[in-house]
């Protein structure tokens, strides 16, 4: 029994060939191009871009081109930071940060 299994019969062969190769097989598709290439990715780098790509084409509609659209905006802005700093913060000091801003909208 000894010598004929110690001669060689390709059994590493067999073995390579249906149980090696079919798991190499299973795995590739599985562990690489699912989880990889798919979960990964789309989780990752992929879906990040994506993301962003879409947030800024929605955005992109905001835009007009028209300078009186962001002078509109910008005082907006500007009374919304008055009001909030106004009712969320000491009197006084509120009073003093929008002589500030005041002043270094006039030096801009």
């Amino acid at each position: 029994m000894y010598n004929f299994l110690n001669r060689k019969w390709y059994f590493d062969r067999i073995y390579n060939q249906f149980i090696g190769q079919n798991a190499l097989h299973i795995s590739y598709n599985f562990s690489y191009k699912n989880v990889d290439r798919g979960i990964i990715e789309a989780l990752g780098p992929s879906g990040i871009v994506k993301s962003v790509q879409a947030t800024f084409n929605s955005l992109n509609v905001l835009q007009s081109g028209f300078v009186y659209h962001y002078l509109f905006l910008f005082l907006i802005g500007f009374l919304a930071i008055v009001f909030l700093s106004i009712f969320f913060s000491n009197f006084w000091l509120s009073l003093n940060m929008i002589f500030f801003l005041l002043l270094s909208i006039m030096f801009i």
